[in-house]
This record gives C-alpha cells, structure tokens and sequence, in this order.
C-alpha cells in the first residue's frame, strides 16, 4: 500500500520503530536522500 501512495500521490516516505528505549530508523535500499533524511528527522523528533 506504501508504494502504491508514493507512486500514484508522488509521497515521501519517513519511518521508525517505536516503543523502543531509543529511535530505530527505518529506510530502504531504493529510498532517496531525501527519504533517509526524513526518517533521521522524525527520529530525532520523538527523542525526549
């Protein structure tokens, strides 16, 4: 479904793990810079 909204709506796409004691940063191989940068800021972001 995730591919489908960045395909067709032209989405970036951000994820982590949460419930975790610290951030774990999801990013695939065929992700942008971009996209990477994104998931490190949403990271970072949910650190208290």
């Amino acid at each position: 479904m995730s591919k489908a909204i960045l395909e067709l709506a032209h989405g970036k796409m951000a994820g982590m793990i949460v419930g975790a004691k610290v951030p774990v940063v999801l990013t695939s191989r065929g992700a942008t810079s971009e996209e990477k940068y994104l998931s490190l800021v949403l990271s970072a972001s949910a650190v208290k």
